[in-house]
């Protein structure tokens, strides 16, 4: 899966089958989002009952809703999308300096290593 816009999302050549099919029981029919199924409809956009345009969005563990697709939407989307790459970014710098010091203990280490190894030798 990949994560798109803080929202988890299949690989575009997952052997998923797209079964979209319009759902016409009283449930779906009233409901202002579109009356077909969230999960089966999963990063589609489609016209809702009420007129407006909705998305299909899954959450971290994979649960599927209809969200209504209005600028706010995708501005938000797109600045959580800013936020986590930025998140990712401070990771990477943190890791690479731990990283760095992990290299120093190692050849601290290995020194000692080499300095025990001589003494023993010398017994």
């Amino acid at each position: 899966m990949i994560k798109t816009y803080g929202y988890y999302m299949p690989h575009r050549y997952s052997k998923k089958v797209w079964n979209c099919v319009k759902l016409t029981d009283k449930k779906h029919l009233e409901r202002p989002s579109p009356p077909y199924s969230a999960k089966e409809c999963e990063r589609q956009i489609k016209k809702g009952n009420d007129g407006n345009k909705w998305i299909s969005v899954s959450n971290e563990i994979g649960v599927c809703k209809w969200v209504k697709y209005t600028k706010e939407f995708i501005e938000k989307m797109e600045r959580e999308a800013r936020e986590s790459k930025e998140r990712r970014r401070e990771w990477e710098k943190k890791r690479a300096e731990r990283k760095g010091s992990k290299k120093k203990s190692r050849r601290r280490s290995l020194r000692f290593a080499k300095i025990i190894a001589k003494i023993r030798a010398k017994k």
